[in-house]
């Protein structure tokens, strides 16, 4: 006699909790089971636009940031002190990024004065302060996620296009 009680009981409270709301289509979504699942093709599909617009998004960022560091200040300092800050900032942005792999860094520090001369050099050549002041801008703020290995040639070429020697006078 227990059992029938304890099953009319549990009956009893069904009924009651079906009657006061009705649950009807939450209790049916329940026993349907979790919802299809999407086709490999839309799964695919998905993830092609979604990588899409990373890349869409991490491509402005990239040409913003390089707008924005490839700018010369309105005073530019002489061309001999602004090519030695240049060469400065790109010590700097070697520094930086090679930071976390300590071999390279001490390789870089061991033999960076010849590179350095030629980061100088071209500059001079340049004959603008303005390329002089944009390169020690772009290397000194140019972040390691945007210009790593390739940036480094990178910067100094926008600054360089950007303010770049006048046409010669023929």
């Amino acid at each position: 006699m227990g059992k029938q009680f304890a099953v009319m009981l549990v009956g009893t409270f069904v009924l009651i909790g079906c009657g006061k709301n009705d649950n009807s289509g939450d209790i049916a979504k329940a026993f349907a089971g979790p919802p299809a699942p999407d086709s490999k093709k839309e799964n695919e599909g998905k993830m092609k636009a979604m990588k899409e617009r990373a890349e869409a998004g991490a491509t402005k960022a990239r040409t913003e940031e390089l707008e924005r560091i490839t700018t010369a200040p309105s005073v530019l300092p002489e061309l001999e002190v602004g090519c030695a800050d240049a060469a400065a900032a790109h010590d700097e942005f070697k520094q930086k990024r090679l930071a976390g792999d300590p071999d390279e860094l001490a390789r870089w520090n061991a033999t960076k004065e010849p590179d350095l001369r030629k980061v100088s050099e071209a500059c001079k050549a340049s004959a603008q302060p303005a390329v002089a002041a944009c390169q020690a801008n772009a290397w000194r703020n140019a972040s390691i996620e945007h210009f790593a290995v390739e940036g480094e040639a990178e910067l100094g070429e926008a600054c360089t296009k950007r303010y770049g020697a006048p046409a010669a006078i023929q």
